[in-house]
């Protein structure tokens, strides 16, 4: 038993209190007293060992931190994703320490599909791993063989491909007879080198579930007559994603087919007729799409995820209404994450002849907000055709504006991604950045010039208290303005913040350098602006690197083209999730492949 308080709590109950608590939660409540180190010593509380995204260890060395302080022997499903920084060395040690592991997580980490890698996979029933071409450029069957043939789950994320990068995962393949769950993530969008997705799945006769996500494009296959079933296909944003799951020939349909028969009973019945009339992607999470092409029927699900977003202009009067028949039904009262179009904000549509102010002052993201309490990631994107006139009526209107302070009535928000129109001041984001206090990213875009914006942008940061991850975008900036924002938050929890602008007022260093003397935590920072002096960037980056401190976790960089840059940058997908276009909405997320 240990206290706590000054009075004794049996064991059971601690066991019972750390299955509700995070991995990181439970190490850093050990660091509070010596007399919790018995927990990290309890074979039952960690035999799942997660830290994956840990910052609190970059100064740490893992091996060494496990092997000393945890019953490592115990651990039988280890999460280490992106984790890029631990070396590979202490990475093989470890793995190679964990006799009872038959779960790894390590996606973009530095263990990969090498010779030496396998090895120490040969007790493994689920893996996932990034991999590049190089590592499979010799593929050796016996290897195969010998260390892979427990795997029943596998997750793949191919970070780049090699010319003969497709032979060595056919013979990869043909080895994995045993293989039931397979997730392909192809980010390498080099057109000349696809995947043969039709030879995987020839080869894996026993593969109940496939999930494929690709930055090339890929026909939209059809593996019916092997019995897998496609219940989930995207084409939203930069990547394809079609998932696949084996039922019984008998109760395969086409995707196409899956449809709510009339009458309708319900608003949310008459708003998916809507959405299959316009031809646009259905806007719920692949799990919903699962249970829809299941039961035949859309009546009883929950929704935990919604996607309104599409590159595709569908904000009709039909659409809009149809999206808030989605989000105000009681389907909807669990919703985690939203993305949206600023035109789902505005009050009802009116004809050209009336003018704004006799628009009822109620706003339907107000009701959307009372049902859908516990959201807590956002994504609100700016209408391309706002005041536009449709067959003589107006599609967005003004009233977007008056919205957009409603949004810190999501008291829960954790993650938010917001384009912020020219026109708006953006003085709600210090109410956002006061009553949300549980935001910890923050991404803030606009495509013009909004001095207004950088103001209130620079006011509303002192109070974001939790936040660690921070994103600006916008054509102008006052840069030792914004970093003397940052050094006013009280606590020290920033791990990345992404700067871009084409030009900045003023080019001082000095607030530079006390943002990052106060952010020793810091582990990315990037400054990027086409139309920043190169002297200045580079003096920038020679200031980054003084404190940087030989840190190889520690990524700060100052350059003109930031997208450009991470293109052909080594951990790129570990890294610019701060500033990637793919929405995390309605998605597949590769990082929770159990």
């Amino acid at each position: 038993m240990a206290s706590i308080l000054g009075i004794w709590v049996p064991h059971v109950i601690w066991e019972n209190i750390f299955s509700y608590l995070t991995t990181t939660d439970l190490i850093n409540f050990c660091k509070t007293s010596d007399e919790y180190d018995i927990f990290l010593r309890d074979r039952n509380i960690v035999k799942s060992f997660d830290i994956s995204c840990n910052y609190d260890l970059c100064d740490t060395n893992l091996y060494t931190y496990i092997k000393n302080n945890v019953a490592y022997e115990c651990i039988k499903s280890l999460n280490i994703n992106k984790l890029h920084w631990v070396s590979l060395g202490d990475l093989r040690k470890l793995v190679k320490g964990l006799t009872n592991l038959e779960e790894l997580y390590a996606l973009n980490t530095a263990l990969s599909m090498r010779a030496r890698d396998i090895v120490l996979y040969g007790k493994l029933k689920t893996l996932a791993i990034s991999i590049e071409g190089d590592h499979l450029l010799e593929p050796n069957t016996a290897l195969f063989q010998n260390n892979l043939y427990l795997l029943r789950k596998l997750c793949l994320h191919v970070i780049r491909k090699h010319p003969k990068f497709s032979y060595g995962l056919s013979k990869l393949f043909t080895e994995l007879f045993g293989l039931n769950v397979l997730w392909i993530y192809d980010s390498d969008s080099t057109d000349s080198l696809p995947i043969s997705y039709d030879m995987i799945v020839e080869k894996l006769q026993s593969l109940n579930q496939l999930v494929i996500k690709s930055r090339v494009y890929i026909p939209l296959l059809d593996y019916r007559p092997f019995g897998l079933a496609k219940y989930f296909s995207s084409t939203r944003f930069k990547s394809i994603i079609m998932c696949y799951e084996r039922i019984p020939k008998d109760k395969i349909v086409l995707l196409r087919d899956v449809s709510i028969f009339k009458p309708f009973e319900s608003k949310l019945e008459q708003a998916w007729s809507s959405f299959r009339l316009s031809r646009c992607e259905m806007p719920f999470d692949p799990k919903v799409h699962r249970e829809i092409y299941l039961t035949q029927q859309i009546k009883n699900v929950k929704f935990e995820e919604l996607n309104f977003f599409h590159y595709r202009c569908f904000c009709t009067k039909e659409f809009i209404r149809a999206s808030w028949d989605f989000l105000k039904s009681e389907n909807s009262a669990g919703l985690k994450k939203l993305s949206i179009k600023s035109c789902i904000l505005q009050r009802e549509h009116f004809h050209k002849d009336r003018s704004l102010a006799h628009l009822p002052k109620k706003y339907p993201i107000l009701d959307i907000i009372e049902n859908c309490p516990r959201l807590n990631t956002l994504e609100l994107m700016q209408c391309s055709r706002f005041d536009t006139e449709v067959e003589g009526d107006l599609i967005c209107n003004v009233s977007i504006i008056d919205a957009y302070p409603f949004i810190s009535n999501w008291r829960h928000l954790e993650k938010l991604t917001l384009e912020v129109p020219s026109h708006l001041q953006g003085d709600f984001l210090i109410d956002l950045t006061k009553y949300c206090t549980n935001l910890k990213l923050l991404r803030i875009i606009s495509d013009h010039t909004n001095e207004y914006l950088n103001r209130n942008t620079y006011k509303a940061l002192e109070y974001a208290s939790n936040l660690q991850d921070f994103c600006f975008e916008n054509l102008s900036a006052n840069l030792p303005v914004l970093f003397d924002s940052l050094c006013k938050i009280r606590t020290q929890k920033l791990h990345r913040v992404f700067i871009n602008c084409d030009y900045s007022h003023a080019t001082s260093l000095n607030t530079l350098e006390s943002f990052l003397v106060l952010n020793p935590q810091l582990i990315l920072l990037f400054l990027a602006g086409k139309g920043l002096k190169r002297s200045y960037l580079n003096a920038a980056l020679r200031l980054m690197h003084k404190y940087k401190k030989n840190c190889d976790y520690k990524k700060f960089f100052a350059k003109p083209d930031a997208r450009d840059f991470m293109r052909n940058y080594r951990v790129c997908e570990v890294d610019d999730e701060l500033f990637n276009s793919d929405s995390v909405v309605s998605s597949v997320d590769f990082y929770s492949f159990r």
